[in-house]
This record gives C-alpha cells, structure tokens and sequence, in this order.
C-alpha cells in the first residue's frame, strides 16, 4: 500500500475527542485516553505510526461553530521526549496555522459563491460585525452617518437579507469576516 493510502485511512479513521480537558486547548497524545474512548482500529493506527517512526506528540484541536473541525498536530520523532516546555508554542502555532487555512479555505468560497461587495461595503460589514451603528461606522469611515447606512443597505442587498445580523451571518459563512477578526478599524 503506498503513502497515500496510509493517510487516507488514517485521516478517516483517527480518534476525535468526544470532550476536551476543562480549561485545556491541546492535549499530548499520551492523555488520550483520558480525552476519547480508543477503538482498536485508533490503537492500530498509533502503532502504526510508532512503527513509521513517529513518538509522541500534540494536538491543538480547531472547533470554529458553523466550519469543519480540524486540529494541528505536532510530532517528536520515535524515542525523543516530547518537549512539554515548548507546548504554548505549539497552541500558538496550531491556532494561527489554523486560522491561515480558514482564510484560504474562505477566499475559494468568497470566489465562488459570494456576491460582490465594494471595498466601503466590506468595510462596513466588518464593523457591523464590532457592533458598530451607523453613525459610529460613519465617525470611523469618514463618512455621513446616511452614506454608511447607503453602504449597509447595499451590502445587504446584495445578500439578499434583511437585518444587519443575517449580513454578519453571511459574511462569516462567506469567509469574509472571522470570529477571530482583530476589530480595530479597517485602513
């Protein structure tokens, strides 16, 4: 069987934690047991890796609501000991390597499935999304308060949808905005 069928067995069939440690984003591979009941076929598939050299290892989990699951997992090589003081650095890493991926993952959606937005209606939608009004996206913009509400209306028309809550909704399904956006104001 070649590399490629490895992994595709492995993808599908690797453990998924049914609940996480409280107050814990990763969690090493040896607490596993601990996290998410191991069928046989999960214990062959870690063997398996143990036999391709792989040790012990990290997981930082990526459950965003409303996107695919995914995780970002860190390995050692077999027989090295996993370096327990370098663990933030690999949530860090996970959590914006994930981010990254949602970000191209979200731009091929945008592409092709969402309408087009102007670069003052996306400017709008993403501080719509920082719970500003209209006239507060008017002070930030430099703008008239009914300019920014024209720009509003516009972008919602161009969803289709009615209320400002339905416009976010869109825009994070569309990959536009992030729960994970930084608010500051857009240049």
């Amino acid at each position: 069987m070649g590399t490629g069928g490895r992994q595709k067995v492995a993808r599908s069939a690797r453990p998924r934690p049914s609940r996480l440690p409280e107050n814990k984003c990763g969690f090493s591979w040896d607490e596993l047991d601990d996290i998410v009941r191991l069928t046989t076929e999960h214990r062959h598939i870690l063997e398996r890796a143990f036999y391709y050299g792989i040790g012990p290892g990290f997981s930082v989990p990526a459950n965003v609501p409303g996107e695919p699951l995914g995780s970002c997992s860190f390995a050692c090589g077999r027989g090295q000991r996993l370096p327990r003081s370098s663990l933030l650095w690999s949530e860090l890493i996970g959590a914006h390597a994930f981010k990254r991926a949602r970000c191209l993952r979200g731009a091929q959606k945008a592409a092709a499935a969402a309408p087009h937005l102007s670069r003052r209606e996306l400017q709008c939608l993403q501080l719509i999304a920082a719970g500003k009004s209209d006239w507060e996206i008017g002070k930030i913009l430099g703008i008239s308060e009914e300019t920014a509400h024209q720009y509003v209306k516009r972008a919602r028309a161009a969803y289709g949808v009615v209320t400002r809550a339905q416009l976010v909704v869109h825009g994070l399904r569309d990959g536009r905005i992030s729960f994970e956006d930084d608010l500051d104001p857009p240049c």
